[in-house]
Order: C-alpha cells, then structure tokens, then sequence
C-alpha cells in the first residue's frame, strides 16, 4: 500500500497496491470451513430433569452470593433463597406481636401452623421476614443491618412477585400487599403504590 501526499497535507491511499477486501475475507472463510475429514459439531440435545416438589416450590436463585457478604452472613440458601432456619423461626416469631402489622394481615396460629407443615411457598416467608426484621434481635441481622437485611428479603421476593400476579390466591394477595409494606418501610412509596393496587 502507497500513500500519496495531497496538495494541503492529507496522505491518501493509493489503490493500486491495496488487496481487495472481497478476496481477503473469501480466504478466511475458506480457512474457517471444515475439510471432509472434519465432521460439523451438532450439539447434542441435553434431557431436562423434572424439578421435585421441593424445586417446584421454591425458584432457584438468581441472585450471586459471590459478591455479597450479607447473603453469606445470613446464611441465605441459594437454592430456595431463605436464610438459615434459626433466622427464619426468630423473624416468624413476631408475627404476633401487638404493633406488628403483620399479625393483623395474616392470621399468626394458622400460619405458623401452616409454615411448620411446610405449605407457606417462598414468597410469603420473604416478604414476612421483610415486615419483621424491624423487631428482630438476631446477632446475624443485627450485624448486616436492619435495611440491608430487609433490602435482601425484599429484592428475593420481588423476582417471585410476577408468579404470584400470575396465580391469584388469598395467600398470593396477602404476600403482595406485604410486600407493599416492606417497600414502604425502605422508602420506595413508588414501587408500594404498584403493588398495592393490583
């Protein structure tokens, strides 16, 4: 390739020693094809598993616990996104209280006998956790803090939210009009105003 000096200083290629691009991106392709002797790689179909009941209740996690510490420190499951079950049975226990607010959405004997049969899905664990950890005097929600302990809570429930909108129940209603609450503890009357309406 030659470049050419033009009257007010610009250098311009020449034309006459440059390679055609055509031909150029023609030999790296011939490059790329496989010969006779190399067969073209086809994936291989891979068989889905059916989830257990277990699986089936609780969605896998979407959140990394690589980067955050708090998630860690409370032990959280990746799997079922629930922390260690000490946290759970100490921010359940104040469903009861008298200035709980969840006491008076939720029915607290026939819930806990419900969670203690393991028919209380996910989603309304998170977002009572969420209303409670206010109350908590656990030394792993203290040490994460009150509003990052129930930020945590909040953003796992908020991945199951679309689902329960999908399946309207008395459980699904009082979990979303929860999790307005706990929205509305972190400041987002934004984002409670949405969930409440539904």
């Amino acid at each position: 390739m030659t470049l050419a000096q033009t009257p007010k200083g610009i250098k311009r290629r020449s034309p006459e020693a440059e390679p055609s691009m055509l031909s150029t991106l023609a030999t790296i392709s011939a490059q790329q094809l496989p010969t006779k002797d190399q067969p073209l790689s086809k994936k291989q179909p891979t068989k889905k598993q059916q989830p257990t009941k277990a699986e089936k209740r609780y969605k896998p996690s979407v959140f990394s616990t690589d980067h955050d510490p708090h998630t860690a420190a409370l032990g959280i499951d990746t799997r079922t996104n629930l922390p260690a079950p000490d946290i759970i049975d100490e921010l359940l226990s104040h469903n009861s209280e008298d200035s709980n607010i969840v006491g008076k959405i939720l029915q607290p004997k026939m819930f806990e006998d419900d969670y203690r049969a393991g028919q209380v899905d996910a989603f309304l664990l998170l977002v009572c956790m969420a209303n409670n950890v206010m109350f908590s005097r656990h030394s792993a929600v203290l040490n994460v803090g009150i509003v990052n302990t129930t930020r945590l809570f909040v953003d796992r429930a908020r991945a199951l939210a679309p689902a329960a909108l999908e399946n309207p129940s008395v459980r699904n209603s009082q979990a979303l009009l929860l999790l307005a609450m706990s929205y509305m503890h972190l400041g987002r009357l934004d984002v409670a105003s949405h969930y409440s309406s539904k």
